[in-house]
């Protein structure tokens, strides 16, 4: 039987731009159960402009509330974890591999913690994380080394026993004059308690 246009009809690729929404609409949710242990999965969400209102406004000395980065809450739940730290969330990118941060001039995955790093500037918050997904591999966690030390409890010069004893796989990215990064795969950072992500736990 001859095959119909609709049948012989190659299926468009996806718009990038739609495809990092569902990404970030995706995150979002995961992490709104995961704060909520599993009761909301409407806590989180997209920031308006990807934070980009929240840059310009910057620019010129003024504070936007609940704007920076790529995540915003919508509930006020969710306003403790982000008064710990900014997200930023990327989909695609396929050469911003942790290969690169060592071959290439400009590499996207440092691009993407300098961008982190001004957003928790600007949210005036300490933490930082960006989620990046490249197609057909695991969604990763970036986090400044200062998170990632306070939710551990660990000090600034980690002795090897504090380091083997993760019960988590992580890499630890030291990049010159850089700020250190931890990198973990998002389904392991999902195990992280969400009850510790409060400024007063973190950092107080």
């Amino acid at each position: 039987m001859p095959k119909t246009a609709v049948q012989t009809q190659k299926k468009k690729p996806k718009n990038s731009k739609a495809k990092g929404g569902a990404f970030e609409r995706n995150v979002a949710k995961r992490l709104s159960l995961w704060y909520t242990h599993n009761e909301r999965d409407d806590v989180f969400f997209r920031s308006a402009s990807s934070g980009g209102r929240a840059t310009q406004r910057f620019k010129k000395g003024q504070q936007t509330a609940n704007s920076a980065g790529d995540l915003s809450y919508i509930d006020s739940v969710g306003e403790p974890f982000l008064k710990c730290v900014a997200v930023e969330l990327k989909a695609g990118y396929k050469t911003a591999t942790l290969s690169k941060l060592f071959s290439a001039k400009q590499a996207e995955l440092l691009g993407f913690f300098n961008q982190a790093s001004a957003s928790a500037t600007q949210a005036g918050v300490n933490g930082w994380m960006v989620v990046h997904k490249i197609d057909f591999q695991p969604e990763m966690v970036y986090m400044n080394m200062g998170l990632f030390n306070r939710y551990f409890h660990i000090s600034t010069q980690p002795k090897l026993t504090d380091i083997m004893q993760f019960p988590i796989p992580v890499i630890f990215i030291v990049l010159g004059n850089s700020q250190p990064v931890a990198c973990l795969k998002f389904d392991d950072f999902l195990t992280f308690d969400p009850k510790r992500f409060r400024p007063e736990v973190l950092w107080d």
